[in-house]
């Protein structure tokens, strides 16, 4: 995984929202924010402009740019297991990493150890 990477969680029925790749922690758990298509909260939108729209082969990434926010009120510590490394559903461009660096919290991310579907 690359930072900028956007996949789903293993369990999209509870966890719907795409989830982007930042850093590895470990060999097991790495860090995450979120995206959402509500505007609530302190959600913040993005811009067609912070998605790359295809990958290195030239193939369309099935999650475009669709009224896309960043979720800054938390930032998340999730187990490998927890995503399916192979299915990059998209990725962002580094105007879009440098906007989720820069309003992203600088508190401790919310630690969530168990797989979703161990819960």
């Amino acid at each position: 995984m690359t930072k900028g990477d956007i996949f789903f969680a293993k369990d999209t029925e509870r966890h719907f929202h795409p989830i982007v790749f930042i850093e590895s922690i470990d060999n097991d758990r790495f860090k995450a924010c979120i995206l959402s298509s509500k505007p609530t909260g302190k959600n913040l939108l993005m811009q067609s402009s912070h998605f790359l729209p295809v990958d290195s082969n030239n193939k369309p990434y099935s999650f475009q740019f669709r009224n896309s926010h960043l979720v800054i009120d938390n930032s998340f510590i999730k187990l490998n297991d927890w995503i399916n490394e192979d299915k990059i559903i998209g990725k962002l461009s580094p105007e879009g990493i440098r906007f989720i660096e820069s309003n992203m919290p600088d508190e401790l991310p919310i630690l969530l150890n168990a797989p979703i579907w161990d819960r």
